[in-house]
């Protein structure tokens, strides 16, 4: 791992390592283990954030669009697990770290066993922080 062990807090500074683009995609991956936890007449708005996040990503949509999900999502919803979904499009709409650390804070909550939630999340992190090593590794045969 960079820089040693693999890290066990999402920290400001530990998300500002990723891109922007890869905070979003960590927000996702959390975003996706609590879609299931969202209540029957907001999954629609889950599933629209996590669409148009990806859309985003892929350069399908603008930062206004997820922007505009966000606020179709907080204006209507109060939850954890639904709030996840809020601030990940608004993660997308904004080049802000915290923004999408909160939206993994949220997935955290909102899941009913924290610390393996927690350690999927994290597990994901690493891997993302780290693909340039394995992809190394793996081409150097190491």
């Amino acid at each position: 791992m960079r820089g040693g062990k693999m890290t066990r807090h999402l920290t400001v500074k530990n998300m500002r390592r990723l891109s922007h683009k890869q905070q979003v995609q960590v927000a996702i991956y959390a975003a996706e283990l609590v879609v299931d936890l969202v209540e029957a007449e907001h999954k629609h708005l889950a599933e629209l954030a996590i669409k148009t996040t990806k859309r985003w990503l892929k350069g399908e949509a603008s930062a206004e669009e997820c922007g505009e999900v966000s606020d179709e999502i907080s204006a209507d919803c109060e939850s954890h697990a639904v709030r996840t979904f809020d601030w990940l499009a608004d993660a997308a709409s904004r080049e802000n770290s915290e923004v999408a650390r909160t939206a993994i804070s949220y997935a955290i909550i909102a899941s009913p066993n924290t610390k393996e939630t927690k350690d999927k999340i994290y597990t994901y992190y690493d891997n993302l922080l780290n693909v340039d090593k394995y992809v190394e590794e793996a081409f150097l045969g190491e």
